[in-house]
């Protein structure tokens, strides 16, 4: 598999409608504005899955669907405000909205969000899920994580140099 439209997925969407079509994949993460600032923001980013895989990912193909300004990491209530608007729209935009082209035609495009890319705090925060380390943080599984304490032992290494290595 080189890119998400020869997943599993999107072949099923595909082949439940005949018609037009547009996958998305979505992506949260917090963003610090300049280097050593505290404060984070949190944009909500879609990308359109038809659009080749060198062009998917520039800014002007790169839909931003919402924006927490932080000052901090938003809490799972804000993050659940936040995606609201958002998944109204997508569920709107799943059941077909008519499109006016730039020739005078009018197509029936169903929209539909079919993956997710984040790292594992953004994957929990967004599926208001424990974090990755709590006893329930897994995002696919209901099995409760273990707890395993960590021995550390120390090793005494002398420094090395580039005279004493050999070749």
């Amino acid at each position: 598999m080189c890119d998400i439209r020869d997943g599993a997925i999107y072949e099923s969407v595909r082949a439940d409608n005949p018609g037009e079509i547009l996958s998305l994949t979505i992506n949260i993460d917090g963003v610090q504005p300049s280097k050593g600032c505290q404060t984070t923001i949190w944009p909500i980013l879609l990308v359109i899955n038809e659009i080749p895989p060198n062009l998917r990912f520039k800014l002007e193909n790169v839909v931003l669907a919402a924006v927490w300004p932080g000052p901090s990491k938003p809490s799972r209530d804000e993050v659940r405000l936040l995606f609201r608007p958002a998944i109204d729209e997508l569920i709107h935009l799943e059941n077909g909205h008519p499109f006016h082209l730039s020739d005078g035609n009018i197509h029936i495009l169903h929209v539909y969000l079919i993956g997710a890319c984040c790292d594992k705090p953004a994957q929990a925060l967004s599926q208001c899920i424990s974090e990755p380390t709590a006893a329930f943080g897994c995002g696919r599984c209901e099995v409760e994580g273990n707890f395993i304490s960590v021995m550390h032992i120390e090793v005494k290494i002398s420094a090395r140099d580039t005279m004493n290595l050999k070749p």
